[in-house]
């Protein structure tokens, strides 16, 4: 993580390309984006710290693109292109043509212990396995007695 925060901290208004693992559905993205753009704030900025959360803001190119493609204006389109990454699910970093490799996704294998259930589930954060056995319908919302145990894990290439 040590040569993610030295590439991050050298960006300055550098058009770049992220790929990094959603925290929740566990979706694979790639995003074209810019650091640091204070254009479009709406009122004092975001409610929260983002550090405080591990994540990297940005504003998205391709969501305001296609936003005014679609006939929004630029005040309207410009605000809603803000997007936050997880720092720790950043996969690969594409910068002034060259791609700096963090790290590779791993595919887990989880136990998954409920009240009402025992399963194996897989995913690639505990985000994604939770958003996993809601979409297989073993429970509509996190139970609270939900523990989930790492039982196999398996690199999981992207292409």
């Amino acid at each position: 993580m040590k040569n993610l925060a030295k590439i991050l901290t050298k960006l300055k208004n550098e058009i770049f390309v992220v790929t990094f693992i959603k925290r929740t559905t566990g979706e694979i993205r790639t995003m074209k984006c810019r650091k640091g753009v204070k254009k479009h704030l709406v009122g004092s900025g975001s409610a929260y710290d983002a550090k405080d959360y591990n994540l990297l803001v940005v504003w998205d190119i391709d969501i305001y693109n296609k936003l005014v493609a679609d006939g929004a204006t630029n005040e309207e389109a410009g605000p809603k292109s803000y997007r936050s990454i997880p720092l720790e699910m950043i996969l690969k970093v594409s910068v002034n043509g060259k791609t700096h490799e963090i790290r590779e996704p791993v595919l887990k294998t989880y136990r998954a212990v409920w009240t009402n259930g025992n399963v194996e589930i897989k995913g690639l954060t505990e985000e994604h396995a939770i958003a996993n056995l809601k979409n297989e319908g073993m429970f509509k919302s996190k139970p609270r007695n939900l523990e989930l145990t790492v039982i196999h894990e398996q690199s999981y290439k992207v292409s």
